[in-house]
């Protein structure tokens, strides 16, 4: 299954690790870029995290993504895009055959990834 995230490369975190995971720096975490609209439709249930989506058996073993490019682009606006590209974050598409995926969101393993390629260049 092809599908994309949003990671900064130093530690493979995504925009929406919890803020009080003490390995990221405080100043990199979503909730502290100003990025509150994105923030907002995440916690709204219109974009749920995967606690509050159908995967019942996700845990922190897991990483997310987005479904399509299409998906992505609904979801982060190309303004919060920029936001996150000027803190370090890059985009992936990834080729993981076991990833599962509901009507929000991708949920995968890292060490199950066979294809990650960057590809960031069509977002500047």
């Amino acid at each position: 299954m092809k599908f994309y995230r949003i990671e900064h490369p130093s530690d493979g975190f995504g925009i929406f690790i919890s803020k009080s995971i003490d390995k990221v720096p405080e100043k990199r975490t979503v909730y502290c870029l100003g990025l509150d609209d994105l923030i907002e439709r995440h916690s709204s249930g219109d974009f749920p995290s995967p606690y509050g989506d159908e995967f019942i058996n996700f845990d922190s073993s897991f990483k997310c993504g987005f479904i399509s490019l299409s998906h992505l682009e609904k979801w982060v606006t190309n303004l919060e895009m920029n936001v996150l590209l000027n803190n370090g974050y890059e985009v992936f598409e990834i080729n993981n055959p076991s990833a599962q995926c509901s009507q929000y969101q991708v949920i995968y393993k890292e060490e199950e990834i066979t294809a990650k390629n960057n590809i960031t260049i069509r977002f500047k």
